[in-house]
């Protein structure tokens, strides 16, 4: 994973793939968090696989893209007609290519000065969020992708606090984890592997800013943030 979906650190692919490459292996990469926010280059960083997701840039769901590299050894899971070079049968849902390359070509277009601005809005909320005592900031920001701040928060139940801030006024569109483990009921196992106990993982909250967040919203987000963490904090004080 180029970047990690729940907290946005940044893995070294370069690094991996050179590993990979010097023992013949084939590196795949899931790049659906990283695709038009960092340069991706298959050829620099011995990629053989690359898994790329349309809704994740603004373009249509329900598309996606698989590269492989030229003589990369592949087995055909679906069967038929023969097309995209016997790799996968079917027709293909063109408006669906067309809709994801037309934001591919958007996001690159508009990537370097987006994410230098969604940078500085990212710190500005993390500067905010750091004002609250029990506040820990999950990523380095030097090794985290630009859009992305996970946060965990001593003192408060995790479920309460997500329901605070997605149920309350105004609701803020944040996640405790990540999507496709939402319904297994458990603290996110990335933030225990990066040593926060099961009780931090289960408090934590992961903000994403995207190409229409604004200076205004991300100070709103904060100042709704800390209300309901002082909010729960007084309820457990006084139970």
């Amino acid at each position: 994973m180029h970047v990690n979906n729940e907290t946005g650190v940044i893995q070294d692919i370069a690094a991996v793939g050179e590993r990979c490459n010097a023992h013949g292996v084939a590196l795949h990469v899931d790049a659906a968090q990283s695709l038009g926010r960092l340069v991706i280059d298959v050829q620099a960083m011995n990629i053989a696989l690359l898994s790329l997701s349309a809704h994740k840039i603004g373009g249509p769901k329900g598309i996606g893209a698989l590269y492989v590299r030229p003589r990369t050894g592949l087995a055909a899971q679906l069967h038929g007609g023969g097309q995209q070079r016997g790799l996968r049968s079917g027709t293909l849902a063109t408006h669906q290519i067309a809709g994801f390359g037309a934001a591919a070509a958007h996001v690159a277009a508009i990537r370097d000065s987006e994410q230098k601005r969604l940078a500085v809005l990212r710190e500005h909320l993390a500067d905010a969020l750091a004002g609250i005592d029990g506040v820990v900031r999950n990523g380095a920001p030097a090794h985290t992708a630009a859009a992305f701040l996970n946060v965990s928060v001593a003192g408060v139940h995790g479920d309460a606090l997500l329901m605070g801030l997605t149920a309350g006024t105004p609701a803020l569109a944040v996640s405790s984890g990540a999507a496709c483990s939402a319904a297994k009921g458990q603290s996110s196992y990335v933030l225990r592997a990066m040593g926060r106990t099961p009780r931090q993982a289960g408090a934590s909250i992961r903000f994403t800013l995207g190409v229409s967040t604004t200076l205004a919203q991300v100070e709103a987000a904060a100042n709704r943030f800390i209300d309901e963490v002082m909010r729960l904090r007084r309820i457990a004080d006084a139970a």
